[in-house]
């Protein structure tokens, strides 16, 4: 019988929101119904309103909760605000609108403990339910894989709605790039960029099918197309990111994505007589070039401020922590 490693290792469950109420119940609930008792959960909330803090309050008692507010945009801001709050060393990410399956964690950090270089594993993201009008986005993983190159990079996409880190190898590729994911500059493919990140330092990256979370985010079709163009756009930047960087076996991974996932379900869909548009090349052609300007302004010495926003102050609650940004004079 094989070891479950991950009996052994403690870990955080890490939730990023902005302005999803509703949503965010999804991912509390099922974590209480998961019995995951004394694991620290981390939610980083950059809504506008007070709705999301009002709910989490109500988890004070069930979960071992902390809750940070904070002024700071985008997911990745988000992600690097929390790590300097999470205290283990793996970490384990879940969407605000998925919930979690029985030995999801446990599968996630199995895999990670199978090799010392693994820096991220990702899982199944399944669809809660088929509705005519619309769609869930899905990552289905079909088997187990270990990326350690650019050709393998082409062979696996795993989505950050089901993920797991391990925070010294994370800081040590610089933390999340807060040029990418939802909110920012690039739009979307946080995941991306640090999987690629990742592997021009030498970490390897892995999937693993043992691993199953529920997506309940409903999009219509005139969402996807938006959907497509910003993940697209985001592919296209963080590869030739990457490329800039010194790394050309990247190039392969866009050829890849560029002939695969765009160019060809593109011309297919027309063959068919069921069109899905130009969403998925005009993105990543927007990406390509948004990169290179970029870049460019990068030479010439305009700075972005990339930080993870200021450090919050803590204060604490009878039941769980929460945290809010500091009040600015």
């Amino acid at each position: 019988m094989a070891t479950n490693h991950s009996e052994f290792q403690s870990y955080t469950v890490l939730i990023c929101t902005a302005n999803r109420s509703n949503e965010i119940r999804v991912a509390l609930n099922s974590l209480v119904d998961s019995g995951i008792g004394k694991t620290r959960v981390i939610v980083v909330d950059q809504s506008d309103t007070d709705a999301t803090q009002e709910i989490i309050y109500s988890y004070l008692s069930t979960l071992q909760l902390t809750y940070i507010r904070t002024k700071t945009k985008g997911k990745c801001a988000a992600a690097n605000l929390a790590m300097r709050h999470i205290k283990t060393e793996f970490v384990v990410m879940l969407d605000d609108d998925c919930a979690v399956t029985p030995g999801w964690s446990e599968a996630l950090l199995d895999a990670m403990l199978t090799n010392d270089d693994v820096a991220v594993v990702y899982g199944t993201v399944a669809p809660a339910f088929v509705c005519p009008g619309g769609f869930i986005p899905e990552y289905i993983v079909p088997r187990e894989l270990t990326v350690k190159n650019w050709l393998h990079k082409c062979r696996a996409r795993g989505i950050g709605a089901n993920c797991a880190y391990r925070k010294s190898y994370i800081l040590a590729a610089g933390g999340f790039n807060e040029a990418f994911g939802p909110g920012s500059r690039f739009r979307s493919c946080s995941d991306g960029e640090l999987s690629l990140r990742c592997i021009s330092k030498g970490f390897h990256i892995m999937e693993t099918p043992n691993s199953t979370v529920i997506h309940y985010g409903f999009r219509t079709f005139s969402e996807g197309r938006m959907l497509a163009y910003n993940s697209f756009f985001g592919i296209a930047a963080s590869c030739l990111q990457t490329m800039f960087k010194g790394h050309p076996g990247a190039l392969l991974v866009l050829l890849d994505e560029i002939i695969t996932h765009a160019l060809w379900p593109t011309i297919v869909s027309i063959v068919r007589l069921r069109p899905t548009g130009l969403s998925r090349i005009t993105g990543f052609i927007g990406g390509l070039l948004a990169m290179t300007v970029y870049t460019i302004r990068g030479i010439l010495g305009s700075k972005d401020d990339t930080g993870g926003g200021p450090t919050p102050r803590l204060a604490t609650s009878t039941n769980g922590f929460a945290l809010t940004d500091p009040v600015r004079s």
